[in-house]
C-alpha cells in the first residue's frame, strides 16, 4: 500500500510539473512574460464593444504588463463610444470671413442617452456622466475655404477643407492620440457641399518603469469620421 502511495504521490509530482512548465511556456516570449486574455475573455470584451456601438474597436489582447481587468476596458469602450457621439453631433459657425466658415461641435447634452443597436431600439445606456467628462475638452474643428476665380466667375470655385480633432486632456496614467486625420469634399449642388472627416484615435495606457521611463501601451483604436454639408 505504501509503495501505491509513494507511486501515486510521484505521478502528481510529475504531472504538477509538466503544467507548471506548460503555463510558463505559454507565458513566455523571447525569456519575457506575456500576459494575455483567454478566449472567453476576448469574446467577453467584444461583445461589450458591440453593447456600446463601437463593434470595430481594435483593443489590446496581450502585452508585458498586466492587461487591464474586464471593467477597466468596459471603461475605454464607453469613453470611445462618447468621442463617436460628441463627434457626430450638429456643426455650428463660430468664425466666419468673405472666403471662410469655422465650423466646430456643438456640446453634446448632458441627458444623451446612446441607443443600443437596433437603431429603432428604445433600450438605451445612459452616458451622460462621461459626457458631462469630456464634453468640454473634445470637439471637432473643420475650416472650409472657398476660392473663387476673379477672372472666371461662372467657374466652380475652388474648395478646400481642413479639420481637426480634438481630444480629452490627458491624465497621469492614460491619454489619447489621433493619426490619419484626413478630409474631402464634394459637390451635392451649385450652392452647396458635403464634407468629410475621419481619423484613427487611439488611447494609452501611460506606465513607468522603475527607472521613471514613460512607455505607452495601446489599449484601443478605432475610426472616427463625420460627414456634414454646407452652403457657399
Amino acid at each position: 500500500m505504501n509503495k501505491v502511495k509513494v507511486f501515486i504521490a510521484m505521478i502528481a509530482v510529475a504531472l504538477g510539473g509538466l503544467i507548471i512548465w506548460s503555463c510558463t511556456q505559454d507565458e513566455m516570449e523571447n525569456g519575457q512574460v506575456t500576459y494575455r486574455y483567454s478566449a472567453e475573455e476576448i469574446a467577453t470584451l467584444r461583445a461589450m464593444a458591440e453593447k456600446y456601438g463601437v463593434p470595430n474597436i481594435k483593443f489590446i489582447t496581450s502585452s508585458q504588463f498586466p492587461l487591464p481587468s474586464m471593467k477597466e476596458m468596459e471603461q475605454t469602450f464607453i469613453e470611445f463610444a462618447v468621442i463617436k457621439q460628441v463627434v457626430a453631433q450638429p456643426l455650428e459657425v463660430v468664425d466666419s470671413t468673405a472666403t471662410s466658415k469655422i465650423y466646430k461641435t456643438k456640446q453634446m447634452p448632458r441627458t444623451r442617452v446612446l441607443k443600443r443597436a437596433p437603431e429603432m431600439s428604445t433600450d438605451g445606456i445612459d452616458l451622460s456622466q462621461f459626457v458631462a467628462a469630456v464634453g468640454t475638452s473634445l470637439w471637432l474643428t473643420l475650416k472650409v475655404t472657398v476660392t473663387k476665380d476673379k477672372n472666371d466667375p461662372n467657374k466652380d470655385p475652388t474648395v478646400s477643407v481642413y479639420g481637426s480633432l480634438k481630444l480629452p486632456y490627458d491624465t497621469y496614467d492614460t491619454s489619447y492620440g489621433k493619426s490619419g486625420e484626413t478630409t474631402s469634399t464634394r459637390w451635392i449642388s451649385k450652392t452647396r457641399i458635403g464634407v468629410s472627416y475621419s481619423c484613427n484615435v487611439t488611447k494609452y495606457e501611460i506606465k513607468r518603469t522603475q527607472f521613471g521611463e514613460e512607455i505607452k501601451i495601446e489599449l484601443a483604436s478605432d475610426n472616427v469620421t463625420v460627414d456634414t454639408s454646407t452652403a457657399i
